[in-house]
């Protein structure tokens, strides 16, 4: 596949952004349990992944979209009449 590894690091940002989404649903479902200070550190730390990761897949996305852009199309041989 031509643009295999650009889509597994594509993937990868993904799974990255599920794994948050995870955390978050953790947090959420026990934060009546949770001290105040604990809450604001931790929604800092997951606002900070979440921007990372978003620009990790902006970047990995703006990369494959000029690579494919940028792509000559393969000559195809030319049959000869009979």
């Amino acid at each position: 596949m031509k643009h295999y590894s650009r889509l597994t690091e594509l993937e990868t940002v993904f799974i990255d952004l599920d794994m948050i989404v995870s955390t978050m649903r953790a947090i959420s479902g026990g934060v009546e349990e949770i001290n105040m200070r604990d809450t604001v550190n931790t929604m800092y730390f997951l606002t900070d992944q979440i921007e990372k990761v978003s620009n990790q897949g902006m970047d990995c996305f703006q990369i494959l979209f000029e690579e494919i852009k940028n792509e000559k199309p393969e000559k195809k041989p030319v049959r000869k009449a009979k």
